[in-house]
């Protein structure tokens, strides 16, 4: 994941496509995350969600939104990842991503019983 972000950076910032900016930030919101660096990984996996979302890539969007869900769960805000997760559900039910939608099943389950 670093190599990629390194690459990313070598690349003049109007040349990046949306896409590999999505990446980006949401890789660097799951990096932040792992060192338990806090006070960017929300905004990160917004601009990450918002971008996937703008681009039309319903698949990477729901991933992003599933993690940031994730996160919100580890930082106690289970109340505030409820429609993230709900979001998520409805968005791979959509795609019939069966894998992802057990995932997020397990999400939202345990989050209930936070």
């Amino acid at each position: 994941m670093k190599e990629l972000l390194g690459t990313i950076e070598t690349i003049p910032r109007g040349k990046v496509p949306q896409f590999l900016q999505a990446q980006d930030m949401r890789f660097r919101a799951r990096l932040a995350d792992a060192r338990d660096e806090t006070p960017d990984i929300d905004s990160l996996f917004k601009g990450a969600i918002g971008l996937f979302r703008e681009i039309a890539f319903p698949f990477y969007m729901a991933v992003t939104l599933l993690e940031h869900g994730e996160w919100l769960i580890r930082r106690g805000r289970a109340d505030d990842s409820e429609p993230v997760l709900a979001e998520v559900r409805a968005v791979f039910d959509g795609l019939r991503a069966s894998p992802w939608i057990e995932r997020a099943d397990r999400v939202r389950a345990g989050s209930l019983h936070s």
